[in-house]
């Protein structure tokens, strides 16, 4: 016969276990309903005078749309929001770094249109 602490263990081990199950099929549903509807999205960091956490502000979102899966597939552009010359040449920067696009206000309408 078991004993209390081995049937505790049981019951320890099959309450994580369907813990464990329900996390993944979670996780899972998440992804199948969002792989394709953030395809065309686009995460936006804006520029503004005298922003002092802007490279933090830039690397957090970086890290954030790379490494979060259910942000797979967005995009991230950083607009010039009226930036003073030392935040865009930190955006610039970092844009030149990642790869990613540093436009204008009024060129932010255009690039939301990019397939």
């Amino acid at each position: 016969m078991l004993s209390v602490t081995k049937w505790a263990l049981l019951a320890l081990a099959v309450y994580l276990a369907a813990v464990g199950l329900a996390q993944i099929c979670v996780t899972v549903g998440r992804w199948m309903c969002a792989a394709s509807t953030l395809e065309h999205c686009w995460l936006l960091v804006v520029a503004t005078p005298g922003d002092g956490g802007m490279e933090m502000r830039l690397r957090r979102a970086w890290s954030q749309a790379a490494d979060t899966p259910a942000m797979d597939g967005v995009r991230l552009a950083v607009v010039d929001g009226g930036a003073d010359e030392e935040t865009l040449g930190i955006c610039r920067c970092f844009c030149r770094e990642k790869g990613i696009p540093l436009v204008g206000p009024g060129e932010a309408e255009e690039l939301l249109r990019r397939p």
